[in-house]
């Protein structure tokens, strides 16, 4: 069973990090970028990425950065990817996108069919290998054998 963390407040991460066989971060991002109570500590994230789980980050504005007066832009969900894979995430990220109950959207990352401008801007920095494990390789390469067969 995959156990959601993102919801969660830090004693409660801790407890399902205990018990949980497969936990995920579905969406979630980097605290040591932007201290939003939701986001992951480099600690919670490296203990993810310890369990063979993912984060899959977040694209709603009001986590990504502290200047809510402005817009959110690409650079800014990058910047939490980079903060990521510089603590040894590149193999554990993902895109959690949340569109769904988003008021505040990300310029050029509105809705679905836009998520091909973040695509593009990470193979600026990311080769095309790892940019396709953050589109969906990296969650099924870390789910359990049983779960990825169909047996799960």
């Amino acid at each position: 069973m995959l156990s959601d963390v993102s919801h969660l407040n830090e004693a409660g991460f801790w407890e399902v990090l205990e018990q949980a066989d497969y936990p995920i971060a579905s969406h979630s991002n980097a605290r040591g970028i932007y201290d939003h109570p939701r986001n992951l500590s480099d600690e919670q994230a490296r203990a993810l990425f310890a369990k063979k789980s993912t984060v899959h980050i977040l694209y709603l504005p009001d986590f990504l950065k502290s200047d809510q007066d402005g817009d959110a832009s690409i650079d800014d969900v990058l910047r939490h990817i980079d903060h990521f894979c510089s603590i040894g995430g590149v193999k554990h990220i993902g895109l959690g996108s949340d569109f769904d109950g988003l008021i505040h959207y990300v310029e050029d990352l509105e809705h679905a069919g836009k998520t091909q401008n973040l695509i593009d801007a990470l193979l600026k920095r990311y080769t095309e290998q790892e940019v396709l494990g953050f589109a969906s390789e990296n969650f099924l390469n870390n789910l359990p054998y049983s779960i990825k067969e169909g047996q799960g």
